[in-house]
């Protein structure tokens, strides 16, 4: 199970006013997360998948209202597009490598996008790996050490 720390709570107008900025929609499952957990850190962290490395820690989901610090949030990021973020993808979450987990709309589903993660220290079609089907799968491949333990 995993618990959530360090989140707010913020208004279904501040994930409707993105989703207008960027026109499109954010899947459902997470945005009723972060409606109380904007900017959470999840616990466990370490999210397993099958491609190159084969896991990455979720550090925290990217907020999208951050009164520290206004150019870490949802709309920064996916303005700035930080390591050339590709078309087609948008930033929930940080890892504290610098890689960005992300919704892929490439795929296709515009209701339930795959989650991917745009590596930092590589270039070419290796940058974006896709690591679980939708978020739903991505909250499901986050393990405990003692799991990933037991997986090895």
């Amino acid at each position: 199970m995993i618990s959530w720390q360090d989140g707010k709570t913020i208004g279904v107008t501040d994930i409707e006013d993105f989703e207008h900025h960027c026109g499109l929609r954010l899947p459902r499952p997470y945005t009723d997360l972060v409606l109380s957990r904007d900017g959470a850190r999840p616990d466990p962290a370490a999210v397993l998948f099958e491609g190159p490395g084969g896991e990455v820690n979720l550090d925290r989901l990217i907020p999208f209202i951050d009164k520290d610090d206004p150019t870490g949030t949802m709309l920064r990021t996916c303005d700035r597009k930080p390591y050339g973020l590709p078309e087609l993808l948008v930033p929930l979450g940080l890892e504290a490598g610098g890689c960005l987990f992300c919704f892929r709309y490439a795929d296709g589903d515009e209701e339930e996008p795959s989650a991917a993660v745009l590596r930092n220290d590589t270039d070419g079609d290796e940058r974006v790996v896709r690591i679980a089907e939708d978020f739903p799968a991505l909250l499901g491949a986050i393990r405990t050490l003692a799991d990933r333990k037991r997986a090895a």
